[in-house]
């Protein structure tokens, strides 16, 4: 029987492997390794050198009543003076507090921005940041998260670099500011509202364009379909809201100057005198009313604004549905406590004088102050006045708002024609600093919190 041949087993050597190709896999992993390093250094590099942020100083100074926060923390906290904020703090004020964040470039120690959020608001400071290095091109940046309530919005002018400040609500739409200029941005629960009284602002809500809100108009969007309307901003008799030589002259006693001037003097029993100057202060230009020299006699530093008309009739404001005054200002001090012993001598006053719808004179007035001395039972109005002065924080800005003064006064007293507008510091010694005045006229918006 013949036997079946068996076949060995082969055994495949090994491959080997190729010491040169070897050194050329190695060489261009680590080529490309290198490579990879490079690109991510470069994109890190560039990330840092150009793109990179750091935060801005930003400080809160109260201007009247309690401000409460909370950081990081979490712990809700209270101020009634001046506290640093940073990013992710939320603020908020109620319903007579006012507080104003004054957002720095600290490389420069210079005033960016001045944000005043008005009563019964709040908002999260997200972000308030600056590029790392002077040569990166990348704005200023400042952004409001879940606002509600109104904020008033400053941003100086001839700055180094582009700046966005960017307000948002809990719904998404938000309005960006663009350029330098002074806006008001209110929020509830069923509008977003810009007003532009100069620069230009966007208003925007998920994916619908942007819409401009240029000077002088009010854009409002409703935050249920995002539609949006523009209209006109009610106008301010005054021309414009700020002080500067076209605007400002020093005249003589019972001298009216030309419209839309205003005329300034002062005014004292004895000297010294007072003074006002044109200056600037925490990077805003400002009017200055002071007096000082140790004066312990009644003085005043007046200006005034005439309306065009005889002294009889003045400016006709019969068709209008609104009226309102509207300042920012900074006491930095008074000697008198409150506004005196009969109430007519605050450091701050605004005083209207008009013809009433019953054709006789009347006249407007309310003052400011903030030192008020224990012991001192003064008078917190004077005899003509209708309501309290009232008192806020020294050395700190405050932005004033009548409301609509048609309707806070009695309806045979309203004004028919206005015949003169004058603020004034007054009293013994004192020092203020005013930034804008406006006398608002136009027809009531139906809208909520319109302005």
């Amino acid at each position: 029987m013949a036997q079946s041949a068996v076949t060995p087993d082969v055994i495949n050597p090994e491959p080997r492997i190729d010491a040169g190709q070897m050194a050329w896999g190695v060489l261009l992993i680590a080529f490309a390794v290198f490579c990879g390093l490079c690109v991510v250094s470069g994109v890190g590099l560039n990330y840092f050198l150009f793109q990179s942020n750091v935060p801005m100083q930003t400080l809160v100074r109260v201007g009247r009543g309690t401000v409460t926060w909370t950081d990081a923390t979490l712990i809700a906290q209270a101020t009634q003076s001046q506290i640093e904020l940073f990013n992710s703090a939320v603020i908020s004020t109620d319903p007579v507090s006012q507080a104003s964040m004054l957002v720095y470039d600290q490389y420069h120690n210079q005033l960016i921005a001045l944000l005043t959020l008005k009563s019964d608001s709040s908002a999260e400071l997200e972000q308030v940041a600056r590029p790392r290095f002077d040569f990166s091109a990348q704005r200023y940046t400042i952004l409001l998260e879940g606002m509600r309530g109104e904020v008033d919005v400053n941003v100086l002018p001839n700055l180094a670099r582009e700046v966005w400040v960017t307000v948002r609500t809990n719904s998404g739409a938000f309005a960006r500011i663009i350029r330098p200029g002074q806006y008001t941005v209110r929020v509830n629960d069923a509008q977003l509202q810009v007003v532009t009284y100069a620069g230009e602002a966007l208003v925007s809500m998920g994916t619908n364009p942007n819409w401009a809100v240029p000077v002088g108009q009010r854009g409002t969007m409703q935050l249920a379909d995002g539609s949006y309307a523009m209209q006109p901003a009610r106008a301010n008799l005054f021309g414009s809201g700020g002080f500067d030589q076209t605007n400002l002259v020093e005249i003589a006693a019972a001298q009216m100057p030309r419209p839309q001037a205003w005329g300034c003097i002062n005014q004292q029993n004895q000297l010294p005198s007072g003074f006002f100057a044109l200056t600037q202060i925490d990077g805003l230009h400002t009017l200055r009313l002071g007096r000082g020299g140790g004066a312990n006699s009644h003085g005043e530093t007046v200006c005034y604004q005439f309306f065009p008309g005889t002294s009889q009739d003045g400016r006709d404001v019969s068709t209008y549905g609104y009226l309102g005054v509207r300042s920012t200002f900074k006491i930095v001090g008074h000697s008198l406590s409150t506004c005196g012993e009969q109430g007519s001598e605050c450091p701050l006053m605004l005083r209207m004088e008009y013809i009433t719808v019953n054709g006789q004179p009347a006249t407007w007035i309310h003052g400011f102050y903030t030192r008020l001395v224990a012991g001192a039972d003064y008078p917190q109005r004077c005899d003509s006045c209708t309501t309290d002065h009232e008192i806020i924080n020294e050395n700190t800005w405050y932005t004033y708002d009548s409301g609509n003064l048609l309707a806070l006064i009695p309806p045979e007293q309203r004004p028919r024609s206005l015949l003169n507008f004058r603020f004034y510091a007054s009293g013994h010694e004192y020092d203020v600093y005013v930034s804008d005045m406006a006398l608002q006229v136009g027809q009531v918006n139906p809208a909520p919190n319109a302005g």
